[in-house]
Formats: structure tokens, sequence, C-alpha cells
């Protein structure tokens, strides 16, 4: 499979939910560093550990973090793993989406964390409204990024992404919703339409779909 596009850009959302007094961090998909050089900015003491699995991306990361490891995170042998550890906060800016098993590695992470760490991360809503409409049509494009960006692998909802978390030791502490283009009035009373004749909450269900992204601050409990 083809890396996912390189980008330099920062989450401002993303970077809002880091702790502030975070001493370690390892950022899973760290691409070129641009929020460990955001981050550091503003603490320059963290010892920040960018995980990347494309080699010139990895790179360009070793600018901006403070140690840069080149590797599969799903792959990495216990004993390198391990060496991860101690961390206080572990980031996933658009790359849960992307990864085989999510679960198997959260409870990985959770096992060798300690209460009160965090995990901050972002994924696309694939409650999305666009989502749906594309799947009404028969229309479920890849394209280069965005919702449909062809390297995804796994789908969340506002529900399955608290329940990530939720199901291996860890409690959403505080998220952002994230908006792109609202849906037309009518695309709006057609999901409205669908929810109620499946006995779902109506207004809920119009809400959720106009989050394009989420972003969660997960605790370990």
């Amino acid at each position: 499979m083809q890396p996912t596009p390189y980008y330099d850009t920062v989450n401002p959302d993303l970077l809002r939910l880091i702790p502030p007094d975070a001493k370690r961090i390892v950022e899973v998909g760290c691409m070129g560093g641009s929020l460990a050089r955001e981050y550091r900015a503003q603490h320059p003491d963290c010892h920040y550990v960018g995980v990347e699995s494309q080699p010139s991306y990895a790179r360009l990361a070793e600018g901006n973090c403070t140690q840069v490891l080149c590797a599969d995170i799903e792959r990495l042998e216990d004993g390198e793993f391990a060496r991860l550890f101690p961390s206080d906060c572990w980031i996933f800016g658009d790359v849960l989406e992307h990864l085989y098993d999510p679960w198997d590695l959260i409870a990985r992470i959770r096992q060798r964390s300690n209460t009160g760490s965090r995990i901050v991360a972002c994924t696309p809503n694939a409650q999305h409204w666009s989502v749906q409409a594309h799947l009404v049509a028969g229309e479920f494009w890849y394209r280069e990024n965005g919702l449909f960006d062809r390297t995804h692998i796994r789908w969340f909802t506002a529900k399955t992404i608290a329940h990530l978390f939720q199901s291996n030791g860890y409690r959403i502490a505080s998220a952002i919703n994230r908006y792109t283009d609202a849906p037309r009035l009518e695309v709006e009373l057609a999901l409205k339409t669908l929810a109620l004749s499946l006995g779902v909450n109506a207004e809920q269900a119009a809400k959720e779909a106009r989050v394009f992204q989420y972003v969660v601050n997960a605790e370990a409990i």
C-alpha cells in the first residue's frame, strides 16, 4: 500500500488537548514532526518521541522530535515497545483509522501505562452526512485524502471511538468536534427521516452527521 500523502499542517484542536505538563510524549504517525515542532516550541523540556513507518517522513521528523523511531507500531516486538515507556501521553493524529487493529494497540498501551496518563487522538467521523449521501448514491470512491482517504482501514463514529477507549481502561476526559461544510436542509431532513424510521433519535443523528472529525483526550483509569 502507498503511504499516506504527506502534509505539514498542524491540527490546532489536537495540539490544544495535549497535556501542557507532559514530560514524555509518543506520537504515532508523526510524519515530518510538525506537531512536535509546535508543542516543543512551548514545552522545550518535553522528551518527544515520534514513531513513523515511512523512512522519508521519519528523516524529516528528526529535526523536530527529540527521538524518532522508524517502525510500524503494530509490528514492534515487546522489548522495543517497552522502551517507549514510561510515557505521559500518546498521540494519534488521524492515525487510528490507518491501523489494522487499533483495539489491540490501545490495550497494549494501557497495560504499560500509569493511571492518569493520556491518549490524544483525532479521527474522521464515518457518520458524516457526506459519507451517508455517497453510500445512498453508491458512490464510495477512494480519494487521496479526507473522509474517503484510500489508506483508511478502519472507520469510527462518536459511539465507536468512545468504545475503543472505554473498553480498554480509559475514560474520555474531554473532546472537540470539528466541522466542515454543513449539509443542505433537504439532506438533513432525509437523515432525520431515516433515523426516525429506524427508531433512532433524529436530532442526535443529525447532530452527529455534521461532525467531520472527533478529537478526544482519553485518560487511563
